[in-house]
Protein backbone atom coordinates (compact mmCIF):
# COMPACT_ATOMS: atom_id res chain seq x y z
CA UNK A 1 0.00 0.00 0.00
CA UNK A 2 1.08 3.34 -1.26
CA UNK A 3 2.35 6.00 1.68
CA UNK A 4 2.44 9.54 2.16
CA UNK A 5 4.32 11.81 4.96
CA UNK A 6 2.49 13.53 7.19
CA UNK A 7 1.83 16.78 7.20
CA UNK A 8 4.17 17.48 10.19
CA UNK A 9 7.01 16.15 8.48
CA UNK A 10 7.58 12.94 10.13
CA UNK A 11 8.08 9.96 8.32
CA UNK A 12 5.25 7.98 10.02
CA UNK A 13 2.90 7.02 7.36
CA UNK A 14 -0.63 7.82 7.14
CA UNK A 15 -3.72 6.76 5.05
CA UNK A 16 -5.00 8.86 2.32
CA UNK A 17 -7.97 11.35 3.07
CA UNK A 18 -9.96 9.13 1.08
CA UNK A 19 -9.89 5.50 2.23
CA UNK A 20 -10.25 2.48 0.59
CA UNK A 21 -13.51 0.77 0.89
CA UNK A 22 -13.81 -2.22 3.36
CA UNK A 23 -12.97 -5.35 0.88
CA UNK A 24 -12.09 -3.46 -1.77
CA UNK A 25 -8.64 -4.34 -3.52
CA UNK A 26 -5.61 -3.20 -2.96
CA UNK A 27 -2.22 -3.19 -5.16
CA UNK A 28 0.00 -5.85 -3.98
CA UNK A 29 -2.46 -8.24 -2.59
CA UNK A 30 -2.46 -11.87 -3.58
CA UNK A 31 -6.08 -11.77 -4.24
CA UNK A 32 -6.34 -8.97 -6.31
CA UNK A 33 -6.23 -11.27 -9.55
CA UNK A 34 -9.19 -13.21 -8.09
CA UNK A 35 -12.68 -12.75 -9.18
CA UNK A 36 -14.95 -12.14 -6.09
CA UNK A 37 -17.38 -14.39 -5.07
CA UNK A 38 -20.89 -13.82 -5.83
CA UNK A 39 -23.17 -12.95 -3.60
CA UNK A 40 -20.36 -12.09 -1.48
CA UNK A 41 -21.49 -9.15 1.36
CA UNK A 42 -19.21 -5.73 0.96
CA UNK A 43 -19.35 -3.61 4.17
CA UNK A 44 -20.24 0.04 3.08
CA UNK A 45 -17.14 2.71 4.74
CA UNK A 46 -18.00 6.27 5.09
CA UNK A 47 -15.15 8.24 3.76
CA UNK A 48 -12.58 9.56 6.09
CA UNK A 49 -11.66 13.14 5.76
CA UNK A 50 -8.77 14.42 8.17
CA UNK A 51 -7.74 18.11 7.52
CA UNK A 52 -5.01 19.66 9.26
CA UNK A 53 -5.68 21.36 12.11
CA UNK A 54 -4.78 24.83 12.46
CA UNK A 55 -4.54 27.72 15.88
CA UNK A 56 -7.77 29.73 16.57
CA UNK A 57 -7.66 32.81 14.73
CA UNK A 58 -6.82 35.69 17.60
CA UNK A 59 -8.95 39.10 17.67
CA UNK A 60 -6.84 41.63 17.23
CA UNK A 61 -7.59 44.55 19.47
CA UNK A 62 -8.26 47.18 16.57
CA UNK A 63 -10.93 44.93 15.30
CA UNK A 64 -13.13 45.75 18.12
CA UNK A 65 -13.00 49.15 17.76
CA UNK A 66 -13.15 49.44 14.24
CA UNK A 67 -16.42 47.49 14.46
CA UNK A 68 -17.81 49.70 17.54
CA UNK A 69 -16.57 53.19 14.79
CA UNK A 70 -18.36 51.40 12.18
CA UNK A 71 -21.57 50.92 14.27
CA UNK A 72 -21.74 53.94 16.21
CA UNK A 73 -19.79 56.70 14.04
CA UNK A 74 -20.42 55.51 10.80
CA UNK A 75 -24.02 54.40 11.30
CA UNK A 76 -24.75 57.54 13.20
CA UNK A 77 -23.38 59.50 10.12
CA UNK A 78 -25.66 57.29 7.76
CA UNK A 79 -29.26 57.49 10.35
CA UNK A 80 -28.03 61.45 10.26
CA UNK A 81 -28.20 61.78 6.28
CA UNK A 82 -31.36 59.80 6.47
CA UNK A 83 -33.26 61.79 8.79
CA UNK A 84 -31.99 65.25 8.18
CA UNK A 85 -35.52 66.11 7.14
CA UNK A 86 -36.23 65.90 10.77
CA UNK A 87 -33.30 67.20 12.57
CA UNK A 88 -33.34 70.31 10.35
CA UNK A 89 -35.56 72.73 12.86
CA UNK A 90 -33.38 71.40 16.07
CA UNK A 91 -30.47 72.40 13.95
CA UNK A 92 -31.69 76.05 13.09
CA UNK A 93 -32.83 76.67 17.11
CA UNK A 94 -29.70 75.48 18.30
CA UNK A 95 -28.08 77.89 15.89
CA UNK A 96 -29.88 80.94 16.55
CA UNK A 97 -29.14 80.09 20.64
CA UNK A 98 -25.33 79.48 20.05
CA UNK A 99 -25.36 83.15 18.03
CA UNK A 100 -26.62 84.93 21.01
CA UNK A 101 -24.51 83.04 23.59
CA UNK A 102 -21.37 83.98 21.46
CA UNK A 103 -22.63 87.14 21.70
CA UNK A 104 -23.03 87.47 25.11
CA UNK A 105 -19.21 85.79 25.06
CA UNK A 106 -17.80 88.76 23.11
CA UNK A 107 -19.75 91.16 25.25
CA UNK A 108 -18.12 89.76 28.25
CA UNK A 109 -14.26 89.48 26.53
CA UNK A 110 -15.60 93.45 25.93
CA UNK A 111 -16.69 94.11 29.75
CA UNK A 112 -13.19 92.02 31.42
CA UNK A 113 -11.45 94.33 29.14
CA UNK A 114 -12.43 97.53 30.37
CA UNK A 115 -12.79 96.39 33.95
CA UNK A 116 -9.25 95.68 33.86
CA UNK A 117 -8.75 98.85 32.47
CA UNK A 118 -10.59 100.96 35.01
CA UNK A 119 -8.89 98.57 37.62
CA UNK A 120 -5.76 99.62 36.36
CA UNK A 121 -6.91 103.74 36.43
CA UNK A 122 -7.85 102.82 39.72
CA UNK A 123 -4.41 101.40 41.23
CA UNK A 124 -2.61 104.50 39.75
CA UNK A 125 -2.03 107.07 42.56
CA UNK A 126 -1.12 110.66 41.81
CA UNK A 127 0.51 112.07 45.10
CA UNK A 128 0.88 115.94 44.28
CA UNK A 129 3.97 117.97 44.91
CA UNK A 130 3.78 121.49 46.23
CA UNK A 131 4.77 124.20 44.27
CA UNK A 132 7.78 125.19 46.74
CA UNK A 133 8.93 121.49 47.45
CA UNK A 134 13.08 120.89 46.80
CA UNK A 135 14.02 118.58 44.67
CA UNK A 136 15.55 116.63 47.70
CA UNK A 137 12.52 116.44 48.85
CA UNK A 138 10.83 115.38 45.95
CA UNK A 139 13.66 112.15 45.27
CA UNK A 140 13.25 111.06 49.69
CA UNK A 141 9.57 111.07 48.77
CA UNK A 142 9.91 109.17 45.67
CA UNK A 143 12.55 106.46 47.11
CA UNK A 144 10.35 106.47 49.89
CA UNK A 145 7.37 105.10 48.13
CA UNK A 146 9.39 102.91 45.69
CA UNK A 147 10.63 100.76 48.66
CA UNK A 148 7.23 100.21 49.71
CA UNK A 149 6.01 96.94 48.80
CA UNK A 150 2.50 97.73 47.21
CA UNK A 151 4.21 99.78 44.89
CA UNK A 152 5.14 98.59 41.39
CA UNK A 153 6.52 101.74 39.75
CA UNK A 154 7.01 105.59 40.68
CA UNK A 155 7.14 108.40 37.53
CA UNK A 156 7.84 111.71 37.81
CA UNK A 157 5.25 113.80 36.01
CA UNK A 158 5.89 117.62 35.46
CA UNK A 159 3.47 120.60 35.14
CA UNK A 160 3.68 120.61 31.45
CA UNK A 161 3.20 116.82 30.92
CA UNK A 162 0.09 116.80 33.55
CA UNK A 163 -1.37 120.01 31.33
CA UNK A 164 -1.11 118.16 28.35
CA UNK A 165 -2.49 114.93 29.89
CA UNK A 166 -5.63 117.27 31.29
CA UNK A 167 -6.10 118.75 27.76
CA UNK A 168 -6.53 115.06 26.46
CA UNK A 169 -9.67 114.25 28.39
CA UNK A 170 -13.11 115.29 28.51
CA UNK A 171 -14.66 118.33 30.82
CA UNK A 172 -10.66 119.19 31.79
CA UNK A 173 -9.42 120.28 28.45
CA UNK A 174 -11.84 123.53 28.67
CA UNK A 175 -10.82 124.00 31.87
CA UNK A 176 -7.45 124.24 30.73
CA UNK A 177 -7.97 126.34 27.75
CA UNK A 178 -10.30 128.58 30.66
CA UNK A 179 -7.71 129.46 32.79
CA UNK A 180 -4.56 132.38 32.60
CA UNK A 181 -1.85 129.50 33.92
CA UNK A 182 -1.08 126.19 34.08
CA UNK A 183 -3.62 124.71 37.32
CA UNK A 184 -2.19 121.58 36.77
CA UNK A 185 0.82 120.79 39.50
CA UNK A 186 3.70 118.01 39.23
CA UNK A 187 2.55 114.98 40.89
CA UNK A 188 4.25 111.68 41.39
CA UNK A 189 2.68 108.43 39.50
CA UNK A 190 2.80 105.79 41.45
CA UNK A 191 1.59 102.41 40.52
CA UNK A 192 -0.19 99.96 42.90
CA UNK A 193 -0.58 96.58 42.87
CA UNK A 194 -4.39 96.48 43.65
CA UNK A 195 -6.53 98.83 43.79
CA UNK A 196 -7.37 97.54 47.70
CA UNK A 197 -3.56 98.73 48.23
CA UNK A 198 -3.70 102.69 47.16
CA UNK A 199 -5.60 103.52 50.47
CA UNK A 200 -2.46 102.57 52.36
CA UNK A 201 0.11 103.99 49.71
CA UNK A 202 -2.11 107.21 50.32
CA UNK A 203 -1.46 107.25 53.92
CA UNK A 204 2.03 106.71 53.34
CA UNK A 205 2.72 110.04 50.96
CA UNK A 206 0.01 112.42 52.23
CA UNK A 207 1.94 113.28 55.44
CA UNK A 208 4.97 114.09 53.69
CA UNK A 209 6.36 117.32 53.59
CA UNK A 210 6.82 117.63 49.64
CA UNK A 211 3.07 116.86 48.92
CA UNK A 212 0.37 119.29 48.48
CA UNK A 213 -0.81 119.92 51.95
CA UNK A 214 -4.04 121.16 50.37
CA UNK A 215 -4.60 117.90 48.49
CA UNK A 216 -1.84 115.45 49.11
CA UNK A 217 -3.07 112.46 46.60
CA UNK A 218 -5.89 111.47 44.33
CA UNK A 219 -7.21 109.04 46.66
CA UNK A 220 -10.89 109.13 47.27
CA UNK A 221 -12.31 106.24 49.93
CA UNK A 222 -15.59 106.92 48.74
CA UNK A 223 -15.00 106.45 44.89
CA UNK A 224 -13.11 103.03 45.38
CA UNK A 225 -15.70 101.70 47.09
CA UNK A 226 -18.01 102.63 44.77
CA UNK A 227 -15.65 100.56 42.16
CA UNK A 228 -14.88 97.94 43.91
CA UNK A 229 -18.91 97.37 44.46
CA UNK A 230 -19.64 98.34 40.56
CA UNK A 231 -17.08 95.07 39.88
CA UNK A 232 -18.38 92.51 42.13
CA UNK A 233 -21.76 93.42 41.70
CA UNK A 234 -21.54 93.49 37.81
CA UNK A 235 -19.42 90.34 37.35
CA UNK A 236 -22.27 88.64 39.31
CA UNK A 237 -24.35 89.91 37.32
CA UNK A 238 -22.64 88.84 33.96
CA UNK A 239 -22.01 85.09 35.24
CA UNK A 240 -25.83 84.74 36.57
CA UNK A 241 -27.20 85.77 32.93
CA UNK A 242 -24.66 83.74 31.20
CA UNK A 243 -25.43 80.57 33.11
CA UNK A 244 -29.44 81.60 32.51
CA UNK A 245 -28.48 81.67 28.97
CA UNK A 246 -26.31 78.15 29.03
CA UNK A 247 -29.37 76.77 31.07
CA UNK A 248 -32.32 77.37 28.55
CA UNK A 249 -29.92 76.91 25.43
CA UNK A 250 -29.46 73.50 26.54
CA UNK A 251 -33.50 73.03 27.27
CA UNK A 252 -34.47 74.32 24.11
CA UNK A 253 -31.91 72.04 22.40
CA UNK A 254 -32.59 69.15 24.31
CA UNK A 255 -36.34 69.64 23.51
CA UNK A 256 -35.51 69.96 20.15
CA UNK A 257 -33.43 66.75 19.71
CA UNK A 258 -35.76 64.77 22.23
CA UNK A 259 -38.84 65.52 19.32
CA UNK A 260 -36.57 64.26 17.04
CA UNK A 261 -35.61 61.09 18.75
CA UNK A 262 -39.58 60.49 19.64
CA UNK A 263 -40.35 60.62 15.61
CA UNK A 264 -38.53 57.76 15.18
CA UNK A 265 -39.62 55.54 17.73
CA UNK A 266 -40.81 52.91 15.67
CA UNK A 267 -36.81 52.91 13.87
CA UNK A 268 -35.39 52.40 17.60
CA UNK A 269 -38.10 49.26 18.42
CA UNK A 270 -37.14 47.83 15.22
CA UNK A 271 -33.26 48.26 16.02
CA UNK A 272 -33.80 47.21 19.34
CA UNK A 273 -35.45 43.95 18.21
CA UNK A 274 -33.36 43.16 15.59
CA UNK A 275 -30.21 42.83 18.44
CA UNK A 276 -29.18 46.55 19.03
CA UNK A 277 -27.93 46.66 22.62
CA UNK A 278 -29.16 49.26 24.62
CA UNK A 279 -25.79 51.06 24.96
CA UNK A 280 -25.61 50.92 20.83
CA UNK A 281 -28.69 52.77 20.49
CA UNK A 282 -27.33 55.43 23.26
CA UNK A 283 -24.03 55.75 21.11
CA UNK A 284 -25.79 56.05 17.86
CA UNK A 285 -27.85 58.66 19.49
CA UNK A 286 -25.50 60.60 21.53
CA UNK A 287 -22.81 60.71 18.07
CA UNK A 288 -26.13 62.49 16.07
CA UNK A 289 -26.59 64.54 18.52
CA UNK A 290 -23.26 65.68 18.65
CA UNK A 291 -23.38 66.08 15.09
CA UNK A 292 -26.18 68.25 15.13
CA UNK A 293 -24.68 70.14 18.19
CA UNK A 294 -20.67 70.67 16.32
CA UNK A 295 -23.03 71.77 12.73
CA UNK A 296 -24.92 74.14 14.14
CA UNK A 297 -21.89 75.87 16.59
CA UNK A 298 -20.24 76.06 13.19
CA UNK A 299 -23.10 77.60 11.65
CA UNK A 300 -23.31 80.04 14.76
CA UNK A 301 -19.65 80.58 14.48
CA UNK A 302 -19.41 82.07 10.87
CA UNK A 303 -22.04 84.26 11.51
CA UNK A 304 -20.63 85.91 14.77
CA UNK A 305 -17.46 86.03 12.68
CA UNK A 306 -19.10 87.45 9.77
CA UNK A 307 -20.60 90.22 11.77
CA UNK A 308 -17.27 91.07 13.94
CA UNK A 309 -15.37 91.56 10.12
CA UNK A 310 -18.02 93.33 8.75
CA UNK A 311 -17.92 95.71 12.02
CA UNK A 312 -14.25 95.76 11.81
CA UNK A 313 -14.22 96.77 8.21
CA UNK A 314 -17.24 99.15 7.93
CA UNK A 315 -15.64 101.68 11.20
CA UNK A 316 -12.28 100.43 12.32
CA UNK A 317 -11.93 103.21 14.98
CA UNK A 318 -15.66 103.46 16.02
CA UNK A 319 -15.50 99.06 15.82
CA UNK A 320 -12.46 99.55 18.34
CA UNK A 321 -14.03 102.32 20.84
CA UNK A 322 -17.23 100.36 20.97
CA UNK A 323 -15.67 96.82 21.56
CA UNK A 324 -12.00 97.03 22.77
CA UNK A 325 -10.27 94.01 23.12
CA UNK A 326 -12.00 92.02 20.25
CA UNK A 327 -9.43 90.97 17.87
CA UNK A 328 -9.46 88.20 15.31
CA UNK A 329 -7.80 85.73 17.36
CA UNK A 330 -10.71 86.21 19.84
CA UNK A 331 -13.01 85.87 17.14
CA UNK A 332 -11.37 82.27 16.07
CA UNK A 333 -11.29 81.34 20.17
CA UNK A 334 -14.88 82.38 20.43
CA UNK A 335 -15.51 79.84 17.18
CA UNK A 336 -13.78 77.26 18.33
CA UNK A 337 -15.73 77.72 21.82
CA UNK A 338 -18.92 78.23 20.25
CA UNK A 339 -18.78 74.96 17.76
CA UNK A 340 -17.33 72.82 20.99
CA UNK A 341 -20.53 73.84 23.45
CA UNK A 342 -22.51 72.98 20.37
CA UNK A 343 -21.28 69.70 20.28
CA UNK A 344 -21.53 69.03 23.80
CA UNK A 345 -24.92 70.15 24.67
CA UNK A 346 -25.87 67.96 21.52
CA UNK A 347 -24.34 64.98 22.17
CA UNK A 348 -25.90 65.28 26.07
CA UNK A 349 -29.55 66.39 24.80
CA UNK A 350 -29.41 63.51 23.02
CA UNK A 351 -28.20 60.93 25.08
CA UNK A 352 -30.81 62.26 27.75
CA UNK A 353 -33.79 62.80 25.28
CA UNK A 354 -35.19 59.57 26.31
CA UNK A 355 -34.55 58.19 29.85
CA UNK A 356 -35.40 54.90 29.24
CA UNK A 357 -35.10 53.44 25.44
CA UNK A 358 -38.86 52.35 23.88
CA UNK A 359 -39.33 48.79 24.44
Amino acid sequence: MSQAASPGGGGRPRRHLLSRRRGAPVAGDGRAGQPEKEGAAVEPQAEIVRLPLGRPRRRRPWTLAANLFRLTVLGAVRSWRRNARLVGPALGTMALLLVFGGALGVSGVVGQVVLSYESRQASVLHVYIRDDASQDDVDALRHALTANRYVRGVSYVDKEAALVRAKQRPGLAELAAAAESNPFPASLEVQVDAPENVGKVAALAGPNSAADPTRPTSYNRDTYSRLRRFILIGSGIAAGFGLLVALITYAVSANSLRAVVLSRREELVTMEMLGASSWLLRGRLMTEGALTGGLAGILAALVLGAGVAAGAAADRHLFVQLLPGVTGLVAVVAGAAIAVAGATIGGAGSLFALRRLPS
